[in-house]
């Protein structure tokens, strides 16, 4: 049976909040906040499985009256990491979801922060739990971004909006696309954008690629 781990960390939740609330709200779903991600959960009035980060950006949050008053802080296991680290605070929330049997995983608040250098490190965590058949889904401002390695993905004839299909690695081989307004079957690299603002067309469609990783973002 699946086990769907939910990390929360601390961008921006736009309109995806109704859907975190929902998934976080469920005792099933294994839950970990990353650093200022609590802030939802306090906000859910839902007290995560862990905490962990070295507590950069809740500085404020603990100080203030709001939160810190909040009967939820008391309940939260805590891990308060080191500021100086190789990981990073969304990294370790990952691995610390994998250890809990978690095969599946939506990240939330881990992509449109003010540091892009956070969500391009948050891509790298796709990529590479991509490659030990963990898939982890990326949940933004309407969109949705997984990597798909080595595998095949079919969406049904309702699917709508944009569909973008990205080659992380050197080359991604035996890449096929079907049913999409532009459909492609070769190599592609990841220094072309070549598969930047598919559509879905109202036919079933087949993304598929045999040796290499892909990045899917698809926009509503």
């Amino acid at each position: 049976m699946k086990k769907l781990g939910i990390v929360v960390g601390a961008a921006p939740v736009g309109s995806e909040r109704v859907e975190l609330f929902n998934l976080i709200k469920n005792p099933e779903n294994y839950k970990i906040a990353a650093d200022g991600g609590i802030a939802l959960f306090l906000e859910a009035g839902v007290c995560p499985d862990h905490w962990l980060g070295d507590m950069d950006s809740v500085k404020d949050l603990e100080n203030s009256s709001e939160y810190a008053e909040n009967p939820l802080f008391e309940k939260i296991l805590k891990t308060i990491l080191p500021c100086e680290k190789d990981d990073t605070d969304m990294a370790l929330a990952v691995k610390r979801a994998v250890e809990e049997g978690c095969n599946e995983i939506m990240i939330f608040g881990g992509t449109g922060g003010k540091r892009m250098s956070h969500t391009f490190a948050n891509i790298q965590l796709l990529h590479h739990y991509a490659e030990l058949g963990i898939k982890i889904t990326m949940v933004g401002e309407n969109s949705r971004t997984f990597v798909l390695y080595n595998n095949t993905i079919q969406y049904d004839a309702a699917e709508k909006g944009l569909i973008s299909i990205i080659a992380l690695n050197d080359k991604a081989e035996g890449v096929t696309i079907k049913g999409l307004f532009y459909e492609f079957s070769g190599t592609l690299t990841n220094t072309f954008a070549l598969g930047v603002s598919n559509q879905f067309v109202g036919k079933e469609a087949v993304v598929a690629v045999e040796n290499g990783a892909l990045l899917i973002i698809k926009e509503d």
